[in-house]
């Protein structure tokens, strides 16, 4: 720690605070090389059809996420770190928000729970709004240390969030509403990501690319 802030003169601790995805080993499904990247999943995955919202049962992570957010909340970063922070801040408050709504749609869903469902959706547009934040506080952290370019790439998976939480909002509502009968995307069985190789209390695992958290359809063009 001394000579983190030797060389940086910044306090190391600080710097901890942004830490998301340290989580024990007993915990978590261990492979050569896999490094754990759940936020990225809660993130990025679909609101409906989330590919790891089985994997993350259990983990109380909406408590986690919250606890970061308040640590953070108490820190005051240098001035030139305070993009970092706030864009680090409210990632957090996106993370807490998304990260147990899909099981929670999926069970309400299924027990026909309407008061649950009407919440749900209530979550939702707190949610819509969260992300638009958080799309700003990158945008402002990006600009401040670099060109453009590279930007779009972030802002496409980001809106693609937005849409899709917009969507989930849309379908929740069309079916209390009666103009549909079911949704089918909350129909198909919840699995393990990795299936029979990950198990209950040790399921969270490392994908990290983009393309297979956000969905289990391939987006190639032949």
């Amino acid at each position: 720690k001394r000579q983190f802030r030797r060389c940086l003169g910044l306090d190391m601790e600080t710097f901890l605070a942004l830490q998301l995805d340290e989580f024990p080993s007993n915990l978590k499904e261990e492979k050569s090389g896999n490094v754990h990247t759940t936020s990225k999943q809660v993130l990025y995955q679909d609101i409906l059809m989330g590919l790891f919202d089985k994997n993350i049962q259990g983990y109380d992570l909406e408590k986690k996420y919250q606890r970061k957010r308040e640590i953070l909340s108490q820190i005051q970063p240098p001035m030139e770190l305070v993009p970092l922070f706030s864009y680090q801040h409210q990632l957090l408050r996106v993370l807490e928000l998304k990260c147990e709504l899909g099981n929670q749609i999926h069970e309400a869903y299924h027990s026909r729970n309407v008061p649950q469902l009407e919440a749900c959706c209530a979550k939702l547009e707190k949610l819509q709004t969260a992300v638009e934040c958080l799309e700003e506080r990158f945008t402002a952290l990006w600009e401040s240390h670099n060109k453009e370019f590279g930007l779009d790439r972030v802002q496409l998976r980001l809106g693609g969030v937005m849409m899709r939480v917009r969507a989930a909002k849309r379908r929740i509502e069309a079916f209390l509403q009666g103009s549909i009968s079911s949704i089918e995307e909350l129909e198909v069985q919840q699995l393990y990501y990795e299936g029979s190789h990950t198990q209950p209390g040790n399921s969270l695992v490392g994908m990290q690319l983009y393309d297979f958290i956000a969905s289990a359809s391939s987006t190639a063009v032949q």
